[in-house]
């Protein structure tokens, strides 16, 4: 049995994946910096955003009463 290169065995790194909150794709570095991140960039990398995103549609934690079509909402 032939075992493949090393490099071959490397994990696929997202570039993108999307984001919830925004509704359009981020880069992993721009999901860690969000503050609804709870995970690491092993949890972001996964993309399986149950394990790093705390973001609930329509229960926004840190929305502090702001008008929802207001920059600071549309604009994250």
């Amino acid at each position: 049995m032939v075992k493949p290169a090393k490099q071959d065995m490397a994990p696929m790194r997202l570039t993108e994946l999307f984001c919830e909150r925004l509704q359009h794709k981020r880069t992993p570095e721009e999901h860690l910096a969000c503050p609804y991140c709870s995970g690491g960039e092993r949890e972001v990398a996964s993309g399986r955003r149950e394990l790093f995103c705390e973001f609930v549609r329509g229960r926004d934690a840190t929305h502090f009463g702001f008008p929802d079509d207001g920059e600071r909402h549309l604009h994250g």
